[in-house]
C-alpha cells in the first residue's frame, strides 16, 4: 500500500474528550455516535457563552449543524428540550 494515502486517525471518543469537553459536559452518550467536533465548538468560548450556566430551554434550533455535535451536546445537557438540527 502506498504510504502517501494513509491518513492518521483519532478515535472519536478522544476527539470529543480533547476538543469538545471544555465547552460542554459531554457524557458517555455522545461518544459512540460518530460525531466530530469542528470550529463551531469554539464559538461558544469566543462569545463568552457559559452553557453550563444557562437555564432549561424548551426548544433549541441548531442551524447549519454540520456534524451535529453541538446539537448532540445540547440535547445531552438539556434533556427536556426539543432539539432541532438542520443542515443543507
Amino acid at each position: 500500500m502506498d504510504e502517501r494515502v494513509l491518513i492518521p486517525r483519532s478515535p472519536i471518543a478522544e476527539l470529543i474528550r480533547q476538543q469538545f469537553h471544555p465547552y460542554f459536559e459531554v457524557t458517555e452518550l455522545a461518544k459512540p455516535l460518530g460525531v466530530s467536533p469542528n470550529e463551531k465548538s469554539a464559538v461558544f468560548y469566543d462569545h463568552g457563552l457559559d452553557v453550563k450556566q444557562l437555564s432549561q430551554p424548551e426548544r433549541i434550533l441548531d442551524l447549519c449543524t454540520g456534524s451535529g455535535c453541538i446539537a448532540i451536546a445540547l440535547a445531552t445537557r438539556f434533556v427536556d428540550a426539543l432539539v432541532d438540527a438542520i443542515d443543507i
